[in-house]
């Protein structure tokens, strides 16, 4: 239960930050989650990774979707 509220709020905190602060400011977003709710480093990682890249695959698929997947079928066509 602590892994998946984990990276639910690695996804939340990063995406807040992301609003305010360069885009690296989710290292330390995940560094500071994992401080404050410790577990297995190996957990402690793969929570980090998973909160990241769920964020990144739903914010890419937003504006995908936004932008009728103009991006996207240029790089298939490639």
């Amino acid at each position: 239960m602590r892994f998946l509220i984990s990276i639910i709020s690695i996804a939340i905190f990063s995406f807040l930050a992301g609003l305010y602060l360069p885009w690296w400011s989710i290292a330390i977003i995940a560094f500071l989650i994992s401080l404050l709710m410790p577990q297995h480093p190996a957990k402690s990682f793969l929570s980090g990774f998973l909160g990241v890249f769920i964020l990144w695959i739903l914010l890419s698929a937003l504006i995908n979707s936004s932008n009728a997947g103009i991006l996207a079928g240029r790089i298939e066509r490639c």
